[in-house]
């Protein structure tokens, strides 16, 4: 629902921006917002208002984006660059709770390689086990491991593997399974 409402504010304003003959103000405008779903519908909405007059030099760029989403952004993105249009300020689309509490804490980096000890240990229905360390992360494992019998005390490395997955390796029992990280 908020995507829905942000998208149809980036779209009025775009288009009252256009419509104004200012599209230098409505790109930079565009440029500024970090949500790339958000940037690409601003960007889209200031193309189809200018495509009435593609004459001017930035309507041709934006005319000229055209492919996948992420194609077309990068061209928009590259037209800013091209023509000087940096962005007016940097827009952060927040969820305002209605609450006044703190803000959520950052989620901390995984090292590549660490180790860590093992404080907490559950096998869930389907055989796989999630793991509790000392630095208060959870882990679970991607595939049920014969033999991995875990124990409160054991050592376990974690190294980093491909597309965020990461294989840790019980140091008593020497055997090493993939796994995935559900808490920091």
């Amino acid at each position: 629902m908020r995507l829905i409402n942000t998208v149809s504010v980036c779209v009025l304003l775009a288009a009252a921006h256009a419509a104004s003959g200012d599209i230098r103000a409505s790109i930079s405008q565009c440029a500024g917002l970090e949500d790339l779903e958000l940037r690409l519908a601003c960007f889209d909405a200031v193309k189809q208002a200018t495509a009435t007059d593609p004459a001017t030099e930035l309507g041709k760029a934006l005319y000229a984006c055209s492919g996948g989403e992420l194609g077309r952004l990068d061209c928009y993105d590259g037209v800013v660059r091209e023509h000087g249009l940096g962005p007016m300020a940097k827009v952060q689309l927040a969820a305002r709770s209605e609450s006044k509490s703190a803000e959520p804490p950052a989620k901390t980096v995984i090292p590549k390689t660490f180790s860590s000890v093992l404080t907490g240990v559950r096998r869930g229905m389907t055989g796989v086990f999630r793991l509790e360390l000392e630095n208060g992360q959870v882990w679970r494992e991607l595939e049920p491991t014969p033999g991995s019998n875990y124990r409160v005390g054991d050592e376990l490395t974690f190294k980093k593997g491909l597309f965020g997955a990461y294989r840790m390796k019980n140091e008593r029992t020497n055997i090493g399974t993939k796994v995935k990280v559900l808490r920091r």
